[in-house]
């Protein structure tokens, strides 16, 4: 059983913190095209640690998930579409790597190849 999330989240925030599915259908489509990737369903943020922490690598887009998921010392690809990860990136760890980079006028969208590509290095090795 993977472990829980740290500590440091407090209980009173845990029933009321709820994780959204933004961008499903792209999250699926990318899922499709690497195996044994999965799409979860909406959960809290405890339930989102946990998973992250079972997992042989986590690809996440900017948000607060990607840095939990560096922060769960997994390893971690997080896709930036109008957003430049030399500012709010993901930093820090040597497993952690940034794709795209645009602005709201040019977003910069990785392709499936791309992310797949990059993931690589952390499946090797792991069985996956």
């Amino acid at each position: 059983r993977p472990p829980g999330p740290p500590a440091a989240l407090p209980a009173r925030a845990r029933p009321r913190l709820r994780v959204r599915r933004v961008g499903h259908r792209r999250g699926e489509m990318l899922a499709g095209a690497i195996p044994g990737a999965i799409v979860p369903p909406a959960m809290s943020l405890v339930e989102a640690a946990r998973l992250m922490a079972g997992a042989t690598a986590v690809v996440g887009v900017d948000t607060g998930l990607a840095h939990l998921s560096v922060a769960l010392q997994r390893p971690t690809i997080g896709i930036y579409i109008t957003t430049q990860p030399r500012l709010t990136g993901l930093h820090g760890a040597a497993n952690a790597v940034n794709l795209g980079g645009g602005s709201e006028g040019m977003p910069c969208v990785p392709t499936v190849e791309t992310v797949w590509g990059r993931l690589q290095p952390f499946l090797a090795g792991s069985g996956a």
